[in-house]
């Protein structure tokens, strides 16, 4: 019935479970309809927001090897160089191409490969900051820990919406951070480590929290669409039932009609055969009346005319009486 459709669906509205974090990490948002859609939003958020961090990695990385390149382990600071700006073309290319085929392809595809590309930047970059911190001292390594500790920041919020992202490259980078204060690259200070710590779990905390709220937003307005579909459609049956139950009681209604109908044509039928009975019956009673009333006229003439007869024969005996 329509009234039970919508209670069911207002149902699954009103228990709508909160995700978890495994479940945000693993992009399992219930069925296959809304989890294709919440992932289709994270993709076009973050690509719009990629955009532009790929497009600064690539004037950043220039200048940062201008700046660092003298105090840098030669071999790796330039292979990472060309990493990280290979990657963030080939993240430009994916967002393209994206954009240009209007996001067909399967969300699942494009999840997995902006977690790929976040993943190896930041291997990229972590190779780019331990090597550029090798023989860094003084204002040079002041400049490329603020330097790993905003690229962290940055980085983390341009990939939000996509927790798994987001959370690879923060922690990759956080893992160099604390290899680097360990093997003595940075400062061995307790303070650091405890700064750094508290650094990442904040920044973490904020990437789940806002790809939770984004995810969370998205299932209630899909499970409010499925709603207000729902009603409409149990309006639009209810609508049809009524249609048909009005036209169930038209065709009673003129069922009965004709039965009316028909009933009356049945009894007009009887008493017109009764009429034509009787009619018959009349006339044969009269014709038989009429027949006996002109065998009667004949049987009067009969006798007249015998009458005649005598009168006649009596005249001429009269006459002949009178002549002798």
């Amino acid at each position: 019935m329509p009234t039970e459709i919508l209670s069911k669906e207002m149902g699954q509205l009103a228990d709508t479970p909160t995700l978890s974090i495994r479940q945000l990490l693993c992009s399992d948002f219930g069925d296959d309809t809304t989890g294709d859609a919440i992932k289709s939003l994270q993709l076009r958020s973050s690509d719009r927001m990629v955009l532009m961090s790929a497009v600064s990695t690539l004037i950043a990385v220039p200048l940062m090897a201008g700046t660092l390149y003298a105090t840098s382990s030669i071999v790796a600071f330039t292979a990472s160089c060309v990493a990280i700006l290979f990657f963030s073309v080939l993240r430009l290319l994916d967002i393209t191409h994206r954009k240009r085929t209007n996001y067909v392809q399967h969300p699942n595809i494009g999840i997995f490969r902006t977690i790929t590309l976040s993943a190896a930047l930041a291997i990229a970059w972590a190779v780019m900051i331990t090597s550029a911190g090798t023989g860094a001292t003084g204002h040079d390594l002041v400049y490329i820990i603020a330097f790993d500790v905003a690229l962290m920041s940055l980085g983390g919020a341009s990939m939000a919406v996509i927790p798994a992202a987001g959370l690879a490259f923060v922690l990759i980078l956080g893992a160099d951070s604390a290899l680097n204060i360990i093997f003595g690259i940075w400062p061995r200070m307790p303070i650091v480590y405890i700064l750094l710590t508290v650094f990442v779990i904040i920044i973490s905390r904020n990437i789940i929290g806002q790809a939770m709220m984004l995810a969370e937003r998205e299932i209630a307005v899909i499970q409010k669409l499925k709603v207000d579909r729902a009603q409409q459609q149990a309006e639009s049956e209810m609508r049809e039932h009524e249609v048909r139950v009005r036209a169930e009681a038209e065709a009673m209604a003129l069922q009965a009609k004709a039965e009316r109908e028909r009933e009356l044509m049945m009894r007009f039928r009887e008493e017109m055969l009764h009429l034509a009975a009787r009619f018959e019956q009349t006339v044969l009673a009269s014709s038989k009346r009429v027949e006996d009333a002109a065998l009667s006229l004949n049987s009067s003439a009969n006798g007249f005319k015998n009458f005649a007869s005598t009168i006649e024969t009596s005249h001429h005996g009269v006459t002949e009486m009178a002549l002798t």
